[in-house]
């Protein structure tokens, strides 16, 4: 270069240039990634399904023969493994799956390809894939479909009750079936209303016998009520409204409480107190007779004096602070509660038999999963309750056996409580509990005490 070229440049234009070679990046040209990143989600019923994956195109390659040779374990594109997410327990083909998220990793082949749903979601290389951690491996239809450059997911032909997940590349579709379980999930969630209704009415019951808040029992019942009217109910409704001097109130809430339980096909466990409840309460509003009792008030002796209206429920459904079970939205916790206490403290944990020169996650990472499932034991443990009032205090030991992917294969309650329900339900609630990856397969054991009515 001849002397004086770059200094006869403009200073201004010097001064640019020098500005934009130190500049952060210069020299860095951005390109668009190969196989860029992509995500699909679909609601499903109550369900949502996500895939996030990396879409490779076509490029002029032979795609089913040298880049994806047939019967070999493949990746499901290029870069880190596609991870499906489902927010409910769903049915891959036809095997169950529970909620979680799963690498996707498949096997072409001409007519099906073999699915496979991995516990490992941050597989970027197929020498990491350990086939004891699949949780599901399912068959899925290939067919021939119009060009498609770009490896793609999609969801098509959903319903409320199941999707084709579908993959498409180059000329192929692999429809993945998912059902979904929303029928089953909406009865559940009416079950579990039906028994809101329930609770609601138990706590109103508390509140009239044990704390003679009869505002509070008041609003608990209606609540109740609005939920679904039945007999019980309403008969608590009325021993609230007398206990605060509505007779007349009391009297048509008592009124149709009875009706209503000597339509159902259990009957009225106190209906002589209900007749006598109905007729004190007519007297006391003024009224010469209840409709429902017309011939029980005309068979009463002139004259005869009328018993004092009653402010509570009968025996058979008095409720105290020694058998209330406490519900979610109880204001008060009493003497005495139903509850299971789970020792977590007292968690050990066991290397399975040729686990040597392996380590099972230890007792520190179990114990907060176990502390979060102690809602699913006392649900249990109060459903219980509430069918076999019985139940008294016992200690339990509970051992788990765990695989490696984290699933549970095996649940022993030692000893074997005599409830067999009870049992049925802590062992089917910690099945579907999901412990922490394992080298190895591992067990776990705990204690739980239930204490029961005092």
């Amino acid at each position: 270069m001849r002397p004086g070229i770059f200094v006869s440049l403009p200073l201004c234009l010097a001064a640019t240039l020098i500005l934009e070679a130190r500049a952060p990046g210069a020299g860095k040209v951005l390109l668009p990634p190969r196989s860029p990143a992509a995500s699909v989600t679909q609601e499903v019923g109550l369900t949502t399904i996500t895939v996030d994956y990396n879409s490779p195109g076509v490029a002029n390659r032979k795609i089913w023969t040298s880049v994806v040779p047939p019967g070999v374990l493949w990746r499901t594109g290029e870069g880190t493994v596609p991870v499906i997410r489902f927010s409910r327990d769903v049915v891959v083909a036809d095997q169950a799956v529970r909620a979680g998220a799963y690498s996707l990793l498949t096997i072409p082949s001409e007519a099906s390809w073999t699915i496979i749903l991995n516990r490992d979601t941050k597989l970027s290389s197929l020498a990491a894939y350990r086939p004891d951690m699949d949780v599901a491996r399912v068959q899925a239809p290939a067919s021939a479909v119009p060009f498609r450059e770009r490896l793609t997911f999609l969801f098509t032909d959903f319903s409320t009750e199941q999707a084709s997940l579908d993959l498409e590349w180059e000329k192929v579709r692999v429809a993945i079936p998912i059902h979904v379980r929303t029928n089953e999930q909406v009865m559940a969630a009416i079950h579990s209303l039906d028994e809101l209704w329930r609770r609601y009415a138990d706590t109103a019951a508390y509140m009239l016998q044990t704390k003679k808040d009869y505002d509070a029992g008041l609003k608990y019942v209606n609540r109740s009520i609005a939920l679904k009217e039945s007999w019980y109910n309403l008969w608590v409704k009325a021993s609230l409204l007398a206990a605060k001097g509505d007779y007349a109130g009391a009297r048509d809430s008592a009124d149709r409480a009875y009706e209503l339980g000597r339509r159902s096909s259990d009957g009225l466990p106190f209906e002589a107190a209900m007749k006598q409840g109905l007729e004190s309460w007519s007297r006391s509003a003024g009224e010469q007779r209840p409709p429902s009792l017309a011939k029980g008030w005309a068979d009463r002796a002139p004259g005869a004096p009328s018993a004092a209206p009653p402010t509570g429920l009968p025996p058979e459904l008095a409720l105290t602070d020694s058998d209330f079970t406490p519900r979610a939205f109880s204001i008060s916790e009493p003497t005495h509660t139903p509850v299971a206490i789970v020792r977590e403290r007292s968690v050990r944990v066991r290397r399975a038999e040729g686990g040597a020169g392996t380590k099972p996650p230890d007792a520190a990472e179990i114990g907060p999963l176990i502390r979060k499932g102690r809602a699913d034991i006392q649900g249990c443990y109060q459903r219980a309750l509430r069918q076999d009032p019985t139940l008294t205090r016992e200690r339990i030991m509970i051992s788990i056996n765990v695989g490696t992917s984290g699933l549970v294969k095996n649940v022993v309650l030692a000893p074997p409580h005599p409830s067999g329900p009870l049992e049925s339900c802590i062992r089917e609630a910690i099945s579907r509990w999901a412990f922490p990856l394992s080298p190895v397969e591992y067990g776990t054991e705990f204690p739980i005490v239930l204490r029961g009515r005092e």
